[in-house]
Order: C-alpha cells, then structure tokens, then sequence
C-alpha cells in the first residue's frame, strides 16, 4: 500500500472536502480543482454494503489511516479492481504502453455489472471496461466534475487499443478458469495473469479451502453418527466434483 501526499486547500463555497492541488499539466493552469476524498466515499457507496457505509461515517472523523485488511474482510468488487490493477500492471510492462491511472481504473470499474464470485466479478469487469476504454474517455470524479480523471491518460492512442485487448485476453482467460479443468493449467493461466506470487499464493488458497471441506465432511459424519457397521459403511460414494478457482468467494 502507498499513500500520496500532495500539497492542497480547502475550496470554499464547494462540496465538502472539495480542493484546489498545485499541480503541473501542459494543458491547464497549475491551480486545479479535485475531490479525491469525495472519490473514495463514492467509490466505497458502489462497492460496500450500505451497513458498512453507516458505521464508516460514524468513525470517519477520528479514525486515522486504515491498516490493510485481509482479502476474506474486502468486498469482492474491491478484490477485482486490486487483482485488475495487478494485471495492468504486469501487462502494461510486458507490452509497453501507457499505464492507466489507478483512479480511472477504479472509476470504470465501479460501475460494471456485478458478478456472482471473485472471477466471475472480475471478468464481469473486464468485459464491461474494454469497450469502454478503446474509446476517447472523458472521465468526471462524481465528486467535482472539474476534477478530470481522464486528463493525463492515454498519452499515446495506441495504449487505449493495446489495454482493450488486453482486458478481452483476460476475460478468455478468466473463462477458462471458471471451466473444469487441471490444477495445473489453472495455475499457469493465473501466472500468465497475475504474476508467479499471486499463482502461488492462489493454489495454495484453492488447496485450503479444499482441505478445509475435506475436514468439514468428516466432522460431520462423526457428528452424525456416522460411525456405522462395516456393511453399512462399505457402500460406495462418488467423490464431490470441486472446481477450486471457480468457487464464489
């Protein structure tokens, strides 16, 4: 996690927390409007709970800076948008273009049609973004809408076609995963994705949770009594089919 710090003042007269940043663009006064605590109050009213909402404003005066939470405490659109950044990241490196800034990512995304499941989520999101982003963007912050979001991406055109394909590439991909399939292969498709320690660290979560049932069934039949006759236990079961990485979360 980074935070930046840039120097600003209060804006009179304007939404709450609504500021002026001395800024450096080539196409605007170095003076500029922007709300980005409006931004992020936004961002959290698409992506949490309304419950959660409430008790966030209650303590939104005296809380400091939050610690990062652990991903089973984060909503799963919060997951996508972390895990597409991951992947614009990756990809923008391997092929060269234009990053786009994490708070217009984050804007788009927002406003994606919600999936049932963290790949379903994401890919949902995916696919909603890349029309969207192989377009000319003008891109507002909710929050003040002389804050432009989309003023500093693309700086070559070329990079709003490159990131398009890009996110069709990792809807197929994310198809793929969501079908039966290796262990194995699904691995590599989220190395290819993600990154080496994020497929690691994936596999390992998909064998937890597969252990953990495992341990769950067990447990179960004990509490049930299911300590039975040799005649009764011999019958044969099909094992659960299980599909790891396709799991809602």
């Amino acid at each position: 996690m980074h935070l930046d710090v840039t120097p600003a003042v209060l804006v009179a007269g304007r939404q709450a927390r609504t500021i002026g940043i001395f800024d450096v663009h080539p196409e605007r006064p170095d003076h500029a409007l922007a709300n980005p605590e409006g931004f992020a109050q936004w961002f959290d009213g698409m992506v949490r709970p309304r419950v959660v909402m409430d008790m966030r404003k209650v303590h939104a005066s005296t809380v400091p800076v939050p610690q990062q939470k652990p991903a089973e405490m984060k909503t799963t659109r919060l997951l996508s948008v972390q895990l597409l950044k991951r992947f614009r990241d990756i990809h923008c490196d391997r092929r060269d273009y234009d990053r786009m800034p994490s708070v217009l990512l984050s804007k788009i995304a927002a406003e994606a049609p919600q999936g049932r499941g963290l790949l379903a989520d994401l890919r949902s999101v995916a696919a909603y973004m890349a029309p969207i982003v192989a377009q000319p963007l003008h891109v507002e912050n909710p929050a003040c809408r002389e804050d432009l979001l989309s003023d500093r991406w693309p700086k070559r055109a070329e990079s709003q076609r490159m990131l398009s394909e890009d996110l069709n590439h990792l809807a197929r991909k994310l198809d793929e995963l969501l079908e039966e399939g290796t262990q194995v292969a699904k691995k590599q498709i989220i190395r290819d994705l993600f990154g080496e320690n994020a497929a690691a660290q994936g596999y390992h979560r998909a064998s937890e949770r597969a252990a953990a049932k495992s341990r769950e069934g067990m447990f179960a039949v004990a509490a049930a009594g299911g300590m039975g006759t040799a005649a009764s236990s011999a019958k044969p079961s099909m094992a659960p089919k299980h599909r790891f990485f396709g799991d809602p979360v």
